[in-house]
């Protein structure tokens, strides 16, 4: 091979690195990052040293880049290198393992999120979904809970679907559990109780208060004033018939 083949060859080389794939992600450079992808497509996969807008160093494959900079085209772009499977993790990086939904729905990309689901296949988990709600991306929040079977890993274990009918406000499990399932009622007023005040979900605790169930100030050993605030506050609430989201106020 002579000089100027191996200058041209090394020069080809480093357009098609790692490094020069995300460079291209960072920049929303979709036709070079498109490029490189499509001559070498092992590197989809491959887990690549970027910053991101914080300035933190992370390790993750490409679509993590494109997704925490919100470049939307881009990701469409790749999911056709993907096969239709999004459901990849990254590798440890210092921030845990995350599927490119969790990580879009922790970031608040609601149209990525859309995406990912809508077009990319991706399975809505509970992971995504409690990202989105940790991070308070209301958007993507609700977005999830219309895509996510709140029960299918927990049918077996009624206080656990208990727990998450009252967190997520969904009244007609509650109802269906208790005067279809004989979940007891008597067990209604510590954790239940408990998560539906907590999580702002007057209409739990107004079927609850119906069924004769009280509100414990001291419920599920909590006790602090706070707690005793926000359960005398959804206490007035269901007297009054209004609506307040309590859960925004704690912290």
């Amino acid at each position: 091979m002579t000089n100027h083949s191996s200058q041209r060859h090394q020069t080809m080389d480093e357009h098609i690195s790692p490094s020069a794939l995300s460079e291209a992600c960072t920049s929303n450079s979709i036709t070079t990052a498109v490029s490189i992808i499509s001559s070498s497509p092992e590197l989809i996969n491959e887990p690549l040293t970027w910053t991101d807008s914080d300035g933190k160093e992370l390790v993750t494959p490409a679509i993590f880049i494109a997704i925490d900079y919100g470049h939307v085209q881009l990701v469409r772009e790749m999911l056709q290198f993907l096969n239709g499977d999004v459901n990849i993790d990254t590798l440890k990086s210092g921030t845990g393992d995350y599927t490119a939904l969790s990580w879009a729905s922790w970031a608040g990309r609601l149209e990525i999120v859309k995406l990912l689901v809508e077009e990319g296949g991706a399975k809505v988990d509970d992971e995504s979904l409690s990202l989105a709600r940790e991070s308070s991306h209301k958007d993507v929040t609700e977005y999830l809970l219309q895509h996510i079977d709140l029960y299918s890993e927990i049918q077996n274990d009624p206080d656990a679907m208990m727990d998450r009918a009252c967190r997520e406000g969904d009244v007609n499990m509650v109802r269906k559990l208790i005067e279809e399932e004989g979940y007891g009622i008597e067990k209604c007023a510590l954790g239940p109780m408990y998560m539906a005040v907590k999580f702002g979900q007057i209409d739990v605790v107004q079927f609850f208060r119906e069924k004769g169930v009280d509100i414990d100030l001291d419920m599920a050993g909590e006790g602090t004033d706070k707690f005793k605030a926000m359960a005398k506050d959804m206490e007035d609430l269901t007297e009054e018939g209004e609506v307040n989201s309590l859960a925004e106020e704690e912290t």
